[in-house]
This record gives C-alpha cells, sequence and structure tokens, in this order.
C-alpha cells in the first residue's frame, strides 16, 4: 500500500482513500479538469478509462462515412461473382474488302457514332450501313492517288479522308457530298483523330496539324517536333 500526504493538510492519505475519490471525480463525472478540491495535485487526462482522445463532429462524421463506404464496398464485394464474357468464335458479319493495304502505318478503318463503316480501298472509299448492311461507294481519288487513312467525326456526319498526295477531303456522308480539300502536309497522311470541330492529321513529312474545319484555312497549328 503506497502513501501519499497531501498538500492541504499534510495528512498521510492511503491508496484505500485516494482510489474511491479518483473513480467518482474522473469516471463518474463528465469533466475536462481535476476539481481544485481534490486531493490529488494534477492529472494529464481526466478520464482514466479512455481509449483516445475524442475527434471533433466534423471528424466523427467522416470516419462513419469512411466506415460506411467501406461497408458497402464489401457488400458489392461479397455479391460480386466472377462469370467470364462469352465471345463468339465465328465471326457474326464478313465483309469482302479487296484491295485492302495491309500497312501498320495506314488507317483504313473506322466506325461511326451513326452506325456505319467507313473503309478505304486502294483509291475508293466505302461505307457499310450496320442497321440495313446497305454498301454505298463514297468517293474514287482517280488512278493518281490513294486512300491512306479514314476518320468519322463523333458529333456530326463528316468524315475526312486522308489521301497519299498529303491532302485532307472533308466528306459530308449524309449528303455524300465533298465539302472542303486542305493542304499543308506534302506527303501520305497516315493518322487523323476529331475533337469537335477540330481535325488533327499526322503525316510522313513528320508533322502534325491542327485544323477548323468551320474556317477556311488549311490549319490553325502546326506541330513539327516528331522524328518519324
Amino acid at each position: 500500500m503506497k502513501e501519499v500526504p497531501s498538500q492541504q493538510s499534510g495528512k498521510v492519505l492511503s491508496s484505500e482513500d485516494i482510489l474511491p475519490d479518483l473513480y467518482r471525480r474522473y469516471v463518474m463525472e463528465d469533466c475536462s479538469t481535476p476539481p481544485k478540491s481534490s486531493n490529488i495535485e494534477s492529472f494529464e487526462n481526466c478520464n482514466l478509462l479512455r481509449y483516445h482522445p475524442q475527434g471533433t463532429d466534423a471528424e466523427n462524421e467522416e470516419k462513419l462515412r469512411e466506415k460506411t463506404i467501406a461497408l458497402e464496398m464489401n457488400k458489392k464485394l461479397a455479391n460480386f461473382k466472377n462469370t467470364n464474357r462469352k465471345i463468339n468464335k465465328l465471326p457474326i458479319k464478313v465483309l469482302d474488302a479487296p484491295a485492302l493495304q495491309d500497312d501498320f502505318y495506314l488507317n483504313l478503318l473506322d466506325w461511326s457514332s451513326q452506325n456505319y463503316l467507313a473503309v478505304g480501298l486502294a483509291t475508293s472509299v466505302y461505307l457499310w450501313n450496320a442497321a440495313n448492311s446497305k454498301v454505298t461507294k463514297l468517293c474514287d481519288l482517280g488512278v493518281q492517288n490513294i486512300a491512306t487513312s479514314v476518320a468519322c467525326s463523333i458529333k456530326s456526319s463528316h468524315l475526312s479522308l486522308g489521301t497519299n498526295s498529303g491532302d485532307v477531303q472533308i466528306w459530308d456522308v449524309e449528303k455524300l457530298k465533298l465539302v472542303s480539300t486542305l493542304t499543308g502536309h506534302t506527303l501520305r497522311v497516315g493518322a487523323m483523330a476529331w475533337n469537335s470541330n477540330i481535325l488533327s492529321t499526322g503525316s510522313r513529312d513528320k508533322t502534325i496539324l491542327q485544323r477548323d474545319i468551320r474556317t477556311n484555312t488549311p490549319f490553325v497549328s502546326k506541330l513539327a517536333g516528331h522524328k518519324q
């Protein structure tokens, strides 16, 4: 049994006198600091049985939200079934594509948001409608030129056609009409990409041209940092 001297009365207090007083004042009562009338001079923690300090309301709400999200994720993972995707071993449609060039640097196929497939075959470009399987010939470049890339606009009925001469043609596939011909490249155009009304074209001449089809200028900017 350990004895503790009291500074107020000079009386020596035993542990039997101190422990009930500690339990009553610092466990049963909700207090933040020891009372002035306590026989014990000071304590760092008022609630002796608390494992960690209590956070603010915002911190508690954040912890509760994180626990709720974790429980929901665990529930979803528990209900998740690993099902294998079934892929047909045979094609659902076979299209004849004579004279389709086998060249890694060319992009001669593109599927539009309007559900038609554009294909560049040598000097011609064809459109295959997936709704009715109808094939339409869009254009013929003649014996002096060939198609090297096709790209369909996502937000309009425009189709861009890159050629071996370096020119880029813009077509309206609904009207089957040539809208404009854009110059700027000196060699074949093998890659194209649409972003709304902006068309980016990459050529074998090591340049990329940014074109705005709403303007009359061939291109609005030029990137010339490529080595191949």
